[in-house]
């Protein structure tokens, strides 16, 4: 189905219906009250987890340098660092660390790139992007339209990291694309488009984003950083996992992890820090996993490929400084994420564990012996003990890029216990104080479900307070033959489902049915509602994600 703009859908497009419910631990199409239950968006899985290669990788075109390239007016790294150490110096309130600027452009199919047709009426569109002395360069789309079948990739000209496909799914709602980065100063874009395909695609590239620091292919962060490999990470080998680094609107960089919830139904819940999160399109996320070196001695050498584009903002609280995302899509099984388990109880944990990513780089790992203590932070009301201080590190540092961190206390598996607002702990300073906004006081402090935990990772409100990590072990399967409504809808066209919209009644003439030989798309960048009244007849299918929740 082609997308054109959000308010409109391809009249060409064939009535049909496709049907995917993810399986957990059963499959439930309503609760009690004959509503279903609320969905994340139709593609479970990252766009990127077949590591599918461009397609002129196994052809054969024009050598790129027969390929047209912009090059990018020169950056002042000098200047750039001046305004860092400014930044740095005069900082009030805590905020991404700042790895890269950006440059705007407009570079599109009509006016940039080199286009080259294939016997079987595919077509391909590559441009070369240089920006002398970049250590990585991510860009941004104002415009990401491409038809079904069309696929976008993005790697270095040796090949060395290829980043996509990115496909129509990955479009945002406000039909932008923010990409993973790639290494070195000169990028390449390429453009599948299929034979036959019904509309044209139109792409706008709106920034170069320059990498002028970190992510490279050595390490950058401070010497007393201990890899995640090593012994000091034995305990908390799944926690490890669930750690991300992230970079925001392609320039600012954080860390964060995923959490398990009550119902246990793999729901990609991401804590982070507020201030991360601050001013920021959740769009314009994109989330590394298994970003570490692979030996305890190396300061480098990790791989950024496994990573995803996109998240919706769920909550966030000033006071302790927690932000609550959920990615748009699962991270890919191949990824071999893990949904860590917390504790929102009141206790004095008596240990800290840290994992992180130090100014961008791979993932570290921390330890206080303890005990942790009750603090004001920040903009906590005096006396609250809103944080978690942690004195000195015994092992290990946190840097800047390490905020939204977890600190976990370990008791038979980890169980986070807070996130890293900011400290004075440094390279140059390893014996400075940490603050870690509390669990506990994220959990339920906040007057509403937009400032606090409780409401999304325990939405039945059982009063569970601590709980395990898990795998998840979530399977897609295609569901077919589903009656669910005995009153009939005969659905006339495809219809286009934006972020928050409700499938079903209230819907012109009566509820949604599906008949049988139809076929219908629906997607949405938030969530599905399937109401009452929605039908798929034997033969008909329809293309859902539905995450019971017992």
């Amino acid at each position: 189905m082609y997308l054109h703009d959000n308010n409109h859908i391809s009249p060409k497009v064939r009535v049909g219906m496709i049907v995917l419910l993810v399986i957990c631990f059963g499959i439930v199409l309503s609760n009690d009250s004959g509503w279903s239950q609320s969905v994340p968006s139709p593609t479970a899985e990252n766009s990127r987890n077949g590591r599918e290669k461009p397609a002129s990788f196994s052809l054969e075109l024009k050598g790129l340098d027969q390929v047209d390239f912009e090059v990018m007016p020169p950056v002042d790294l000098a200047e750039i660092q001046r305004e860092d150490s400014l930044r740095e110096a005069t900082l009030i309130e805590p905020e991404p660390y700042r790895f890269a600027v950006a440059i705007p452009v407009e570079f599109g199919l009509e006016n940039s790139g080199t286009w080259e047709d294939l016997p079987d009426g595919s077509r391909i569109w590559r441009l070369r992007i240089i920006s002398k002395q970049a250590q990585t360069i991510n860009l941004k789309f104002n415009r990401f339209d491409i038809p079904e079948g069309g696929k976008l990739w993005l790697y270095d000209p040796a090949r060395e990291l290829v980043q996509g496909p990115y496909v129509p799914f990955d479009r945002t709602p406000k039909g932008e694309l923010w990409t993973a980065m790639t290494l070195g100063e000169e990028m390449v874009v390429e453009l599948y488009v299929p034979p036959r395909s019904e509309s044209e695609p139109s792409l706008v590239i709106g920034s170069v984003n320059h990498g002028y620091r970190g992510f490279g292919r050595e390490g950058k962060s401070c010497y007393l950083n201990i890899n995640v490999v090593c012994p000091l990470g034995d305990l908390l080998r799944n926690e490890i996992r669930s750690v991300a680094k992230i970079t925001i609107a392609g320039k600012g960089t954080c860390s964060g992890q995923l959490l398990n919830n009550v119902c246990q139904d793999c729901l990609p819940y991401f804590l982070t820090a507020r201030h991360c999160l601050k001013s920021a399109d959740p769009n314009s996320i994109v989330f590394y996993w298994n970003y570490q070196s692979p030996n305890c001695t190396d300061v480098g050498g990790g791989n950024l490929a496994d990573n995803q584009t996109g998240a919706v903002f769920h909550a966030a609280y000033t006071h302790s400084d927690f932000g609550l995302l959920r990615l748009k899509s699962r991270p890919s099984p191949s990824f071999n994420v893990y949904y860590s388990g917390w504790n929102a109880a009141v206790f004095i944990p008596d240990h800290g564990f840290c994992i992180h990513h130090p100014k961008g780089d791979e993932k570290a790992i921390s330890k206080d012996n303890g005990p942790l203590y009750s603090s004001d932070y920040g903009p906590s009301p005096v006396g609250a003990n809103y944080y978690w201080m942690i004195k000195c590190l015994d092992q290990g540092v946190l840097e800047k890029g390490s905020s939204g961190c977890g600190v976990w206390h370990y008791d038979n598996g980890g169980f986070l216990v807070g996130q890293l607002r900011g400290g004075y702990c440094s390279c140059d300073n390893p014996t400075g104080s940490e603050y870690f906004g509390k669990f506990s006081v994220s959990w339920s402090t906040g007057t509403q479900p937009i400032t606090r935990l409780r409401d999304w990772l325990d939405p039945n409100n059982t009063g569970t307070l601590r709980m395990p990590g898990r795998n998840c072990d979530c399977q897609d399967q295609l569901i077919e033959n589903i009656t669910y409504s005995l009153t009939e809808y005969i659905v006339e066209a495809a219809t286009f489902i934006m972020a928050g919209e409700n499938v079903g009644a209230p819907i012109p003439d009566g509820p949604v049915v599906v008949k049988p030989d139809s076929e219908v798309l629906y997607q949405a960048g938030d969530h599905i509602n399937l109401m009452p009244g929605f039908s798929v007849r034997s033969g008909g299918l329809f293309r859902a994600i539905i995450a019971p929740c017992p």
